[in-house]
């Protein structure tokens, strides 16, 4: 069994002969769809549907978290020295004076 390749060599003058066939379908593809694009409707339809779950009042979806749990999350947070620095850094606290500790003497 033998394999036969094709070069871009050998194929030019076999697509250079059959241009008039490749050009008359491409137009008439084009045509076709052009107007085939007119004929068809330009409208879509489509349906949807909403569930709604209805809840009691008073009932909750997530479960109550204590309250000093939070305030305790938030001042870990906000005690932590990433928040600090960026503070300092931002408010250029470090070179306020009235942060500078006074050096005089006793």
């Amino acid at each position: 069994m033998t394999s036969t390749t094709v070069t871009l060599v050998e194929l030019w003058p076999l697509l250079r002969r059959r241009k008039r066939f490749l050009l008359l379908s491409g137009i008439v593809t084009a045509l076709l769809g052009f107007g085939l694009s007119q004929i068809v409707p330009r409208t879509h339809t489509s349906e949807a549907g909403i569930v709604v779950e209805t809840r009691p009042p008073g009932s909750q979806i997530v479960p109550p978290v204590e309250v000093d749990n939070i305030v305790a999350t938030q001042e870990d947070v906000l005690r932590s020295r990433g928040v600090i620095e960026y503070v300092v850094q931002e408010l250029h606290l470090a070179r306020s004076p009235a942060l500078l500790p006074d050096l005089r003497l006793p």
